[in-house]
């Protein structure tokens, strides 16, 4: 098995934005999932207004917002003054809190995962809302990654293509974890050394609790036609 995100280098294409990228371009099981369709980033909080064109340039039309409450007091968006964008703010409670080691962290991941009315309804917008979704949080790791990695199970790929994605968010994080640093002092080292291992164990977990994909699908409350429609959505079938 091996893993690239080493090499993998992350550059900015939009100066002000960490962490942004596509999550499509790839070739699943189940078809092509051509970029364009939904994106991601950290805090979009901290983009400058003049790089707001080049998120436009790259085809972000809609933005679902996952920040807590004080985080979008402490950072509102610019793109919320920008009519171009359509922006949605949610909120995933089990999302917004640090965890304190590696135990922690896997534990976390879980809960978020197991945030089912919250994920429900980010799954059901983003249906309706279409080609061109940006999704992100403050990090654009945690709570964002959870949403992608959804997305990209439903698209069908493996579990290390889903966990080979989820470490590229470990390449663009200095920024955030110097702010985090300076509010809290004694933050993990897990919380931003990448961990191959980490992304598995919490795939581990996962099938140990709920067995299959069709099963977590089941218990987020998803239906085969809600499944569907993010499907053709994905691989742009309609």
């Amino acid at each position: 098995m091996k893993f690239h995100y080493k090499i993998m280098i992350v550059k900015r294409i939009i100066p002000s934005l960490a962490n942004f990228r596509d999550v499509g371009g790839r070739v699943t099981p189940l078809g092509y999932f051509p970029e364009g369709v939904i994106l991601r980033s950290g805090n979009l909080g901290k983009i400058k207004k003049e790089d707001l064109n080049l998120l436009y340039d790259q085809g972000v039309r809609h933005i679902i917002d996952l920040r807590s409450k004080n985080a979008k007091l402490r950072d509102p968006s610019p793109a919320l003054e920008d009519q171009r964008f359509d922006v949605h703010e949610y909120l995933i409670k089990a999302g917004e809190r640090l965890p304190i080691d590696r135990a922690d962290t896997v534990t976390n991941y879980l809960e978020i995962f197991a945030s089912k009315e919250e994920l429900l309804v980010i799954l059901k917008e983003i249906i309706w809302l279409g080609k061109g979704t940006l999704i992100h949080c403050s990090a654009g790791k945690d709570r964002t990654g959870v949403v992608c990695s959804i997305l990209l199970a439903i698209a069908g790929c493996s579990i290390e293509e889903i966990n080979e994605h989820y470490l590229l968010a470990y390449q663009d994080l200095d920024e955030h974890v110097a702010w985090l640093r300076t509010r809290y002092p004694n933050l993990t080292s897990a919380y931003y050394t990448p961990d191959i291992t980490l992304g598995l164990e919490v795939a581990k977990r996962l099938k140990e609790i709920y067995q299959t994909r069709e099963n977590y699908y089941a218990f987020l409350g998803l239906t085969e036609n809600e499944i569907s429609a993010i499907r053709d959505l994905l691989f742009q079938k309609k």
